[in-house]
């Protein structure tokens, strides 16, 4: 009997990230870093372990439903397979398109102005909004789930083994693009990407830094 392939609304039950459960359908992720991962939950009683994954693209690895970011993403629409090891049952598929692509400086601190500098400096890089790093356009504190932007996809960014985002304390936070024009003292919004908080910081302080790409 040959194999079927079925969409997402086959054995596919749910995508986990860092914490957070999307659902199969909300169309996971848009946004992506190198080092980046999720998990594909399966239903049904299926294990992951008992399927054969594959990516058909070289930039993104698929181990026992473990979909990880190993290299710079692009545009393109990517599939992962998982076959039965069986013979016998479905394939199942899923499919994402990013259209935003993450690098940051590693644990390097800097001004605003070098903050903006380096990541001008980066072919196809600026610095981001609020929005684009935590979701809320209201410049408060992100909510988990919000689709398009950094950390409210992901979450907390330094769980990402090799990703590079440092911040080792809750205070420590990336520069935004956005001033805040009604303080007198110049502050620039940035986002503290371990909890999504909001802050801000003057012409003189230093912060990290996170670049975004269009894709």
């Amino acid at each position: 009997m040959p194999i079927a392939t079925i969409t997402i609304n086959g054995y596919l039950k749910d995508i986990a990230v860092n914490g957070y459960t999307f659902n199969k359908d909300a169309g996971f992720p848009t946004t992506g870093f190198k080092g980046a991962k999720f998990i594909l939950e399966l239903n049904d009683g299926n294990q992951a372990a008992n399927y054969t994954w594959a990516s058909d693209t070289s930039w993104v690895t698929v181990n026992d439903g473990v979909v990880a970011f190993t290299n710079t993403g692009t545009g393109k629409k990517v599939t992962i397979t998982g076959t039965p090891k069986s013979g016998k049952g479905n394939v199942i598929t899923y499919n994402f398109t990013l259209n935003s692509w993450f690098i940051n400086d590693k644990e390097i601190e800097m001004t605003w102005a070098d903050a903006k500098r380096y990541c001008s400096s980066q072919s196809g890089y600026s610095l981001e909004t609020v929005q684009q790093l935590n979701g809320n356009p209201d410049h408060r504190r992100g909510n988990r789930g919000v689709m398009g932007d950094l950390w409210s996809e992901w979450g907390d960014l330094m769980n990402y083994s090799g990703a590079d985002f440092y911040a080792p304390d809750y205070s420590f936070a990336y520069w935004s693009s956005e001033q805040n024009e009604q303080d007198r003292d110049k502050l620039y919004y940035d986002v503290q990407l371990k909890y999504g908080y909001i802050g801000g910081g003057s012409e003189t302080a230093t912060n990290y830094v996170v670049c975004r790409q269009g894709l």
